[in-house]
């Protein structure tokens, strides 16, 4: 077995009443040891990009085309962007960066997560992985993040990545929300709005139920295929919505009289997108497999474990039972970054790192 993830206690703060994004974040900006580690985590992924010539000159022609034409007349949080691209000291430009913040539409990440009624202590529980290349940095650049409005009580918390204005698994008192990547044959890249901008301005808003937020995911049509897993506080509230990459409807499971609700990396065998499923590995070698391939056996793992748990008559401490099954390969990869357990009730948010 692994060495456990580690628990991680920075918070930093952001002021959602700041009119400029270096005053917004200055929690961050103020701190020498957030900025290393933002241009390790720039430089990492950059490094991936330029491994290859070919690559290096077609993200060069195709970003700096859409900063100009689209990012910087009609994006979202732009201003954010370019103050993290001027933070770099040189590592990425402003077109590298603002396609940087949308790397959940451009990058193909994998993700564990379970959403599940804590019976000993009458919640629920969100719980989850965040698995993505340069799995270090990500861990090192992670950060709990407090989003504010002035000198007032977090709006939200989420488990940030330094230098990334979306965001990918947030809670606030009522509800907690996270993406995990959907894969996808053939063109799926659109110009709406990238999922991590679409959470982040959901948490943002004055949403403060499972029921309202439902209702407003179920209006999305997110620039790139995505599972949008959403927990609220009372039992039955959690369900995953599954997007495609067109507009039309949008399959939503839900948790019902259920225990807990699972969801890896591929789509339900009764979803009108399982055609675009990956072909899943089959051996025990699990890190010689790209993490989508394994999605499969990490949602069997997850659901056994879990289906044991409920079905003994001993009682069991969901947490640690969550904090087991999430270290057993392959739901533990060599891409694991993060863990991440959030608490709708109270709006807390636990965070580990590689």
């Amino acid at each position: 077995m692994p060495e456990a993830p580690l628990p991680l206690s920075a918070t930093r703060r952001l002021d959602l009443a700041a009119a400029d994004p270096l005053a917004a974040w200055a929690d961050v900006v103020n701190r020498p040891e957030d900025i290393a580690a933002a241009r390790a985590l720039a430089a990492a992924v950059m490094g991936d990009v330029r491994r290859k010539r070919s690559w290096a000159l077609a993200w060069g022609i195709a970003t700096t085309l859409a900063y100009h034409a689209f990012y910087r007349p009609f994006g979202q949080y732009v201003d954010e962007s370019d103050a993290f691209a001027a933070l770099s000291g040189g590592v990425v430009s402003r077109a590298d960066m603002a396609a940087l913040q949308r790397l959940y539409t451009l990058a193909h990440a994998g993700c564990s997560t379970v959403l599940a009624w804590d019976r000993a202590q009458k919640r629920m529980v969100h719980f989850r992985s965040l698995d993505w290349p340069s799995a270090g940095a990500i861990a090192n650049a992670t950060r709990i993040v407090h989003a504010c409005r002035g000198d007032g009580p977090p709006v939200f918390s989420a488990a940030g990545i330094l230098g990334q204005s979306g965001v990918l698994t947030a809670v606030k008192p009522g509800f907690s929300i996270a993406i995990n990547f959907a894969p996808w044959c053939g063109p799926s890249l659109s110009l709406r709005m990238d999922p991590t901008f679409l959470i982040r301005q959901l948490m943002t808003s004055a949403v403060a139920s499972y029921a309202e937020a439902r209702a407003v995911i179920a209006t999305w049509r997110p620039s790139a295929p995505v599972f949008i897993s959403l927990c609220g506080i009372a039992k039955g509230e959690a369900c995953l919505f599954e997007f495609g990459a067109g507009t039309g409807d949008v399959p939503v499971a839900d948790i019902g009289e259920r225990d807990f609700l699972v969801r890896t990396n591929h789509f339900d065998h009764d979803s009108p997108f399982v055609g675009h499923n990956r072909a899943q590995a089959s051996g025990r070698d699990w890190d010689a497999y790209p993490v989508l391939l394994t999605s499969g056996v990490r949602r069997s793992m997850l659901e056994d474990t879990l289906a044991a748990a409920y079905g003994s008559v001993e009682p069991f401490d969901l947490e640690d039972s969550l904090r087991q099954a999430f270290l057993r390969p392959p739901v533990w990869n060599h891409q694991t970054a993060q863990w991440v357990m959030m608490l709708p009730q109270s709006g807390d948010v636990r965070v580990w790192v590689r």
